[in-house]
């Protein structure tokens, strides 16, 4: 049975580095909607500034995993996830094949590491194919900003996930990387059992034990203030 795990969060959250991880650990392919989206970049400089380029990257990666899963293949898809849509497109897709779903979703409760990540991963995208990502951290609130929360679907008990991780990257202590891992290949392990048919949630922190006071760390209300 393939596995679908599909990871969440926004950029600088960590969830790219914590897929390469889980890719490399469990020798499971990963798709990362930027790799698409980053090789149409030089169209859009040429003037396609008319085609909807992200939704072009998304179908693509659809594709692409829809062909992985029908070969019996798992695979652990890269994206914001941000819209419950997307995800409800995937998890149709893992009802198709039979692939057991779960879903990855990094945080970082320290805002000033994520700040620091989200400007200097910004600076070195300027003029390259990855220019597409927020420049900084101020395009990044505005970015949220647009989303009008609606990221929190999958924490705020309106969607039912097979399995959802939610992981705190602040500081990335190794043991929180490898405690997703435990806990991950425990999960795939029971994928053919009666006990995988009930929801489960982990919450991996080094600083955080409860998903409320993690999730209201890394998101406060005041976030845009953030000097």
């Amino acid at each position: 049975m393939p596995s679908l795990v599909l990871m969440k969060g926004h950029p600088g959250s960590g969830k790219s580095t914590l897929a390469s991880s889980i890719s490399r650990t469990l020798g499971v392919p990963l798709c990362d909607k930027d790799d698409i989206r980053d090789c149409f970049q030089p169209y859009v400089a040429k003037g396609g500034a008319e085609i909807d380029w992200n939704g072009l990257s998304y179908q693509v990666l659809l594709q692409v995993v829809k062909k992985q899963l029908s070969n019996g293949i798992s695979a652990i898809v890269d994206t914001p996830l941000a819209r419950v849509s997307l995800y409800q497109t995937f998890k149709e897709t893992a009802d198709q094949f039979g692939a057991t779903l779960v879903v990855v979703e990094c945080v970082c409760s320290n805002l000033e590491e994520w700040k620091w990540r989200t400007d200097v991963r910004g600076a070195a995208n300027l003029g390259t194919n990855q220019s597409h990502k927020p420049e900084g951290w101020e395009q990044l609130q505005d970015l949220l900003a647009r989303y009008h929360g609606c990221w929190r679907w999958s924490t705020d008990g309106s969607t039912l996930i097979p399995c959802l991780l939610v992981v705190d990257t602040a500081g990335w202590p190794k043991v929180v990387e490898d405690q997703v891992l435990i806990k991950l290949a425990a999960h795939l392990s029971r994928a053919g059992s009666i006990l995988s048919k009930q929801p489960e949630l982990h919450v991996v922190s080094e600083r955080y034990r409860d998903l409320k006071d993690l999730m209201a760390a890394a998101f406060p209300e005041r976030i845009r203030g953030l000097d």
